[in-house]
């Protein structure tokens, strides 16, 4: 079907989830091949897919919908490090980001995330200044799998912004594992992508954050990102 609209030399090809009866191994490689053929081409291309991978892969422009509506149009990186809302920063990813309700606090001069089970994340810098005119109201924070880590490091080493949590399961996908996490006192569930290491199931651990990974949303499934400067901007 691709070889029969390349010979008419159209303006625009339109593809409808064209991977998705193909099995893992072959999607792969199809889509490899697709952006091969764009490249080629020189041919502008609109692609519709539920594959959050097939798009940051193949798009040079995303645009996430939800309800017949534009929740976010950008770059692909774009949108995965800034995303303007809390569906959209749940959509693009893979595990998906984490969630977790909770309030935002003044004291000792600073702004502080805290949740139940005795959860306290110091704000700072640019995060901390956007947030502050939400002190006092519920929001949800957010972190990608890969900004928790069990060990202190160059991206994660404030004390003040950790999370104890429990090991429930450890998944091995080769360089790296998923760790399922959860925290039963706040019924905080959770899950880290973090490179391949001995790491117990059955046990607590207390997560560094990478608050690099963070964001803070107002409440709802469509709530804003306050921690994004742009967001900021047009509300003024």
């Amino acid at each position: 079907a691709v070889g029969r609209a390349i010979v008419r030399d159209p303006a625009c090809f339109l593809f409808d989830e064209p991977l998705s009866n193909l099995d893992a191994k072959l999607r792969v490689e199809m889509r490899a091949e697709l952006k091969r053929l764009h490249r080629r081409l020189n041919t502008t291309t609109i692609y519709v897919t539920h594959d959050q991978e097939e798009a940051m892969t193949l798009g040079d422009r995303v645009v996430v919908m939800s309800d017949g509506l534009i929740q976010q149009a950008d770059a692909p990186l774009n949108i995965y490090n800034g995303p303007v809302n809390r569906f959209v920063a749940g959509f693009l990813g893979t595990p998906p980001m984490n969630f977790i309700d909770g309030q935002l606090v003044g004291r000792d001069g600073g702004v502080f995330f805290e949740a139940k089970g005795d959860v306290s994340v110091r704000l700072e810098g640019q995060k901390a200044e956007l947030a502050a005119g939400h002190v006092g109201q519920p929001v949800v924070f957010g972190v990608r799998p890969e900004g928790l880590f069990f060990k202190a490091n160059e991206h994660a080493n404030n004390e003040a912004q950790t999370m104890e949590f429990h090991v429930d399961v450890v998944e091995p996908l080769g360089d790296t594992i998923d760790v399922y996490l959860s925290a039963p006192a706040s019924e905080k569930r959770a899950v880290a992508r973090v490179k391949a290491q001995k790491i117990e199931e059955q046990t607590k651990y207390r997560m560094f954050i990478d608050m690099n990974k963070c964001h803070f949303f107002e409440t709802g499934e469509y709530g804003v990102n306050i921690t994004l400067a742009q967001n900021a901007v047009a509300a003024k």
